[in-house]
């Protein structure tokens, strides 16, 4: 009975040695570290944009500089990360049914107002999760790109005001917006682990 046992014990540790460590990453990117830069990018390309009148004005470099930074905020393919997907959740949660959905949205969002619109949810969201609100988080162009992709039709100069506001819209197109942007970024964080992105 001894020797089965160890033979049991040898046969467990051994397939415990073989298997790969639950906690070790399947990716060796460092993927916070690439998000980070990307936002540094996306900031320096906007307050570049920010400074002048007209883009004929910034240097060569600096014009590249805004050029990656629009292309970065294009992208179908920037960093997440779970806070991005927690944001998109938290939006959600905070926009729980009409009677606490502002139709009147003027991007002023104040802590402890009853009623919320697209862009306060998300903004009330990012700062519940990280601390701080980033308006060109993954997580916030993520639902940019889905309400573009919902509404080509339409023409929007501040998208998610424009669109929440939008008398056509309807708190179930918000929840499609928002849920089509929280499957992409769930997809792009499984791409990540795989390390193919």
């Amino acid at each position: 009975m001894r020797v089965r046992s160890r033979q049991m014990w040898a046969v467990a540790l051994a397939c415990f040695l073989a298997a790969p460590a639950q906690s070790a990453p399947l990716c060796a990117k460092d993927y916070p570290a690439l998000k980070d830069r990307e936002m540094v990018v996306i900031d320096e390309g906007e307050v570049l944009e920010a400074s002048v009148d007209d883009e004929k004005e910034l240097k060569s470099e600096q014009r590249a500089i805004v050029e990656k930074a629009n292309a970065l905020l294009e992208s179908r393919t920037r960093i997440a990360d779970a806070k991005d997907v927690a944001i998109i959740d938290g939006a959600r949660a905070l926009l729980r049914d009409e009677s606490v959905w502002n139709r009147a949205d003027n991007r002023e969002c104040h802590t402890g107002d009853f009623r919320v619109s697209l862009f306060c949810a998300l903004q009330f969201a990012s700062r519940d999760v990280t601390g701080e609100y980033r308006h060109r988080r993954t997580a916030l162009e993520e639902v940019r790109i889905a309400l573009e992709d919902a509404t080509r039709d339409r023409q929007y100069e501040h998208r998610l005001m424009d669109f929440n506001n939008d008398p056509r819209t309807k708190l179930s197109d918000v929840y499609a917006v928002l849920e089509v942007a929280r499957g992409r970024l769930l997809e792009r964080l499984k791409l990540q682990e795989a390390c193919k992105l």
